[in-house]
Formats: C-alpha cells, sequence, structure tokens
C-alpha cells in the first residue's frame, strides 16, 4: 500500500476497536469524512466528537483487502 494516512500499529484485543476489523498494517484514511495524515488531526476529530457527547466516529480504513468504512468506539 501507498497510502496518505495514519498507519495502525498496535491494537488492543482487550478494547471494542477489535469490532472495527482494525489490524498493525492498516490505514486510517479518513475520520469523520475528513482526510487525515497525521495522528494529531485524528486525536482533534476524537476529542471533538467526544465533547460532543458521541460514542463513536466513523473511518476510512486502508487495507490490503481494499477499503472499508467502520464505526470506532470511543472511551468515554
Amino acid at each position: 500500500m501507498d497510502s496518505l494516512g495514519v498507519v495502525v500499529t498496535l491494537v488492543d484485543k482487550q478494547s471494542k476497536v477489535v469490532a472495527t476489523g482494525l489490524k498493525p498494517g492498516d490505514v486510517i484514511v479518513q475520520a469523520n469524512l475528513k482526510e487525515i495524515w497525521l495522528p494529531k488531526q485524528l486525536t482533534n476529530i476524537i476529542t471533538a466528537a467526544k465533547n460532543g457527547k458521541k460514542s463513536e466516529i466513523l473511518i476510512l480504513i486502508e487495507s490490503p483487502q481494499g477499503f472499508r468504512y467502520s464505526l470506532l468506539p470511543l472511551k468515554k
């Protein structure tokens, strides 16, 4: 993959994130329909969603199998 986004390096198997299907090596290309390429951008979107009392954000993931959308649950 030659993508622009935030690369997933670790996934806590005890967290709700496992339900997204995220795996190390996947790339998060968008969060809440905004393109991201820096971890800080993802952090800012997560913080804004939490401040807005949201329980999840929409992410676009690129993996070797292609692109897919998933809902990323947020810790409260």
